[in-house]
């Protein structure tokens, strides 16, 4: 007997007449580890929330999801409440504790288990999860990451057949994400828990993954191994689905388009299955360029444009200096550690500057100091001219909406800012930048467009998945004209076609003077779209220099395109590098 079977489930929600499950039918064995994959606003996150009973939403349905041969809504409620675990996208709205061993025990205080066995099971997962040094914490205190680490950790103690993930490493670095993947597998190798999970993150989950289930718009295309879901996804020719292939698996097939055909080669690509490893694509693509790449002298030939190899494109002029940190200190409480220590950073007019770093490292901290949120106990924060507008996208946009519709917050916002009497600048270069006229003749249109919202904005914000918030927040901020725009986590939830539209609504609006900071996990997206990158480590500041200096110096926290193809060329951090760096030394040039 499989231990869930969804049947013809079609969904819509409370009045809206789209369908956003439309005829979904999957059977699920025990011990499965399962991804869901597919475009922001799919209904990935909506067929989650079906298989867990009391976070199902609120609409018109039809057809029926079974556990264990039986309909859910025919369980006891604490039977599903402690087998079938849901950790949700954003984990704020899920733990409810103030403290971390608190929010650990809160479920088994729920169903009523005794406090013997619940310190017994606490203790066991704590060591599990190896978070003993968040176990006193308060969970007002943990970065967004530690708060989906401590969320998980607390569905685990309730011992879960089905654990349901919605993008749990949205909100973690790189290697913490890996840290948490292989957590995953060790638990579903180790403990048979199955699990099903959603990621747009999908490098490093897509090989680990032993089935991955294709969804867009609703339905259903795929539902296979791995390697054939990603065939499936690389002969598509809807280029929003192509664009979630993982880098690895797409640098094999637009290589292998680069590679000139002849009868006795076999060299194209296999119809039912694409590598999808590192481990598997790095050799051939070694063995490739060897056999159809001039690579004498290729350190030489290696690209010394002032576009992201050289430290000195990242320093520029005083006079477009914006705002500058200096020696800048915080902490949270008086006696505590200094969360951001001896910080000094300039941000300069018409930059696109991607703040990295682990969890809990203070990005989220320094675009708060930054925002004017929080005040230094020592050091400054100087801007460039009174006046200076910033906005701030925080990791939660779910705070930014006060309405019923997300068309209303737009168009108050909208109206607020063409109500609100122009601030008088002297300098007229200045004065250009900060009256940049973003909304009038029909340009919050071209936003919603730009953004991809218009088919989102006569829905209520909570309706949204998380994708769509961040798209809907993102124009928000826009409609103020902001001189400095600080996002944190931008493409949280985001698939990589919506990132790309959003990355080019960011550079256009550098172009016009803005200076766009981001703080990101987002390792692909900081390489392929920022002038700078800045490692934040220890409240400091390492280096700030261009994505194809820093990345292309890294070993862990890195792109797996530079993983690829480092041994050929070593400064190539992203798929668009490859495929040029390829071009540009194929012998037939």
């Amino acid at each position: 007997m499989a231990l869930l079977s969804v049947e013809n489930l079609n969904f819509a929600y409370a009045g809206h007449s789209q369908t956003v499950l439309k005829d979904i039918s999957f059977r699920v064995e025990r011990g499965e580890f399962i991804l869901v994959c597919g475009p922001s606003g799919s209904g990935k996150t909506t067929l989650l929330r079906h298989i867990k009973p009391r976070l199902e939403p609120v609409g018109t349905k039809s057809g029926c999801v079974k556990y264990y041969g039986k309909e859910l809504d025919r369980w006891p409620e604490r039977e599903t409440a402690a087998k079938i675990g849901m950790i949700l996208q954003n984990p704020e709205n899920q733990i409810v504790a103030q403290t971390v061993r608190h929010e650990l025990a809160f479920g088994l205080e729920c169903i009523g288990t005794p406090p013997n066995t619940i310190l017994k099971r606490v203790a066991e997962t704590v060591s599990y999860f190896g978070i003993e040094h968040l176990y006193n914490k308060k969970t007002s205190e943990l970065s967004g990451g530690e708060k989906q680490i401590v969320a998980t950790a607390s569905i685990m103690t309730m011992r879960p057949d089905l654990l349901l993930l919605d993008e749990p490493a949205s909100q973690l670095d790189p290697i913490a994400a890996r840290s948490l993947y292989d957590l995953l597998v060790r638990m579903n190798n180790e403990l048979g828990i199955t699990i099903i999970m959603t990621e747009h993150r999908l490098d490093d989950i897509f090989p680990i993954a032993r089935r991955v289930m294709l969804m867009d718009n609703g339905k259903l295309l795929c539902d296979n191994t791995p390697e054939k879901t990603a065939a499936y996804i690389g002969e598509s020719e809807n280029e929003t689905l192509k664009d979630l292939l993982p880098a690895a698996p797409r640098i094999y097939l637009e290589v292998n388009k680069l590679i000139p055909q002849t009868p006795s080669e076999t060299n194209k690509i296999d119809d039912i299955s694409l590598p999808i490893m590192t481990r598997q694509v790095k050799p051939w693509f070694e063995n490739a360029a060897a056999k159809y790449l001039d690579l004498t002298g290729i350190k030489e030939k290696q690209p010394k444009r002032d576009d992201g190899l050289s430290k000195s494109a990242c320093v520029k002029k005083g006079e477009d200096k914006i705002i500058e940190l200096k020696e800048l200190h915080f902490k949270f409480e008086k006696q505590g550690e200094n969360v951001i220590d001896n910080l000094s950073l300039d941000l300069n007019r018409g930059e696109f500057l991607s703040i990295v770093g682990g969890n809990g490292a203070g990005k989220t901290t320094l675009l708060r100091l930054i925002s004017g949120i929080l005040k230094p106990y020592s050091g400054s924060v100087k801007k460039s001219y009174p006046g200076l507008k910033i906005s701030f996208l925080p990791q939660n946009p779910q705070s930014l909406f006060a309405h019923d519709r997300v068309i209303d917050d737009l168009k108050f916002v909208d109206d607020f800012i063409r109500s609100a009497p122009a601030v008088k600048i002297k300098k007229s270069r200045e004065s250009k930048l900060h009256n940049r006229p973003v909304t009038e003749n029909g340009s919050l249109d071209k936003l919603m467009e730009k953004l991809e919202i218009g088919g989102i904005i006569e829905k209520h914000p909570y309706d949204l998945s998380a994708g769509e918030m961040q798209r809907a927040a993102v124009a928000m901020l826009l409609i103020t004209n902001p001189d400095v725009l600080l996002l944190d986590e931008p493409t949280k939830g985001l698939d990589k076609h919506s990132k790309k539209n959003l990355a080019e609504l960011l550079t256009a609006l550098c172009k016009e003077g803005v200076c766009v900071v981001t703080v990101t996990h987002d390792i692909e997206f900081a390489a392929e779209y920022s002038d700078c990158c800045a490692m934040l480590f220890d409240g400091k500041i390492l280096s700030k220099e261009p994505p194809r200096s820093l990345f292309s110096d890294n070993m862990c926290y890195t792109t797996v395109a530079h993983l690829v193809a480092d041994r050929v060329f070593e400064k190539a951090v992203t798929v668009r590098d490859v495929l040029n760096e390829w071009k540009a030394h194929s012998v037939k040039n």
